[in-house]
């Protein structure tokens, strides 16, 4: 796709940027949200005042729109497009798609319930189960299709709907969220205990050190929502320390047995790591920039922490 980027907006730094999208991921969706935004639907970032100008810190409510109005608006943002292959105009129309089904789930979740989608136990399954379900029905609407392929439309989007209807309403209870605070805490002072302990056998000690990256920080980001609002430490901060955390603390665990073969040393560099992401963004308070994360690879199976191990892939 061909674009020219513009703007006065600040660039992000590396860090921000890990820790806003995660290291495997850069800028998904930012075309799709730039050409949406073009056809007459606002990123949430974006607030534009009479005179054109997007006023600092200030975000403002999305334009309505309803479900029916998504493939109308869609259709608007890929005619606008210019395309260098059929496949870069599929990936194009899926992320258009996906980014005003999860603007719609949010809106509905938040008036049917009175929570965030982020505060349920698999907003990625619910937002790709309603892409799904727009997906078939669009197939549909079009026509032409064979009786066994309409009937398998029909099936899958029945199937989808029920599945729907439970995903909705798994939000997070406050006992769950205690388990995995305590699960974090417990895995500290156990790993600690391993790696400070000269008795414990060497391959003991090793999985001490390993085990702020393998579970703590895992733990903490099962949280749903995260944040800690008594000492003013919102959401998007604690999760952005924690993706920092996710990304540092393995780089740092294979690079400090070079230096040293102290397992204390190195449990504690990650704890403290760990201490100065959060402390960091706590320090630097909020940027109203949520940023996405999408860990890939063999890696996304060692993070259980953004509920995709409770069936978000298939």
């Amino acid at each position: 796709r061909m674009q020219e980027e513009g703007g006065d907006k600040k660039p992000q730094s590396v860090v921000d940027k890990i820790a806003g999208k995660g290291i495997w991921q850069f800028g998904v969706g930012k075309e799709a949200s730039e050409a949406l935004a073009a056809v007459g639907w606002a990123d949430g970032d974006e607030v534009v005042k009479d005179d054109g100008q997007v006023p600092e810190g200030k975000v403002a409510d999305l334009p309505r729109f309803e479900r029916e109005d998504i493939e109308g608006l869609v259709a608007k943002a890929v005619a606008a497009e210019t395309f260098a292959d059929e496949r870069s105009k599929k990936m194009f129309t899926a992320d258009s798609r996906e980014q005003l089904v999860k603007e719609l789930v949010r809106r509905e979740v938040r008036e049917d319930l009175g929570v965030e989608l982020e505060d349920l136990l698999n907003p990625i399954k619910v937002v790709s189960l309603e892409t799904k379900i727009l997906a078939a029905e669009a197939e549909l609407a079009g026509g032409g299709l064979a009786p066994e392929r309409e009937a398998e439309l029909r099936g899958e989007i029945g199937e989808c709907m029920a599945k729907l209807s439970v995903e909705k309403k798994a939000v997070m209870q406050d006992w769950l969220k205690t388990i995995f605070r305590a699960q974090a805490i417990i895995s500290i002072l156990v790993g600690g205990y391993m790696a400070n302990t000269p008795d414990v056998p060497i391959y003991a000690r090793a999985l001490g050190f390993w085990t702020i990256w393998l579970f703590t920080i895992p733990s903490l980001r099962a949280v749903k929502p995260l944040g800690y609002p008594s000492i003013g430490m919102t959401a998007q901060m604690e999760k952005k320390a924690l993706n920092l955390a996710f990304v540092l603390t393995p780089l740092l665990t294979l690079l400090l047995p070079a230096f040293t073969k102290d397992t204390a040393i190195i449990f504690w560099a990650d704890v403290v790591t760990v201490m100065l992401c959060y402390g960091g963004y706590f320090l630097k308070g909020d940027d109203g920039d949520e940023g996405g994360v999408e860990i890939k690879g063999v890696l996304r199976y060692l993070d259980y922490g953004t509920g995709r191990e409770r069936g978000a892939r298939k």
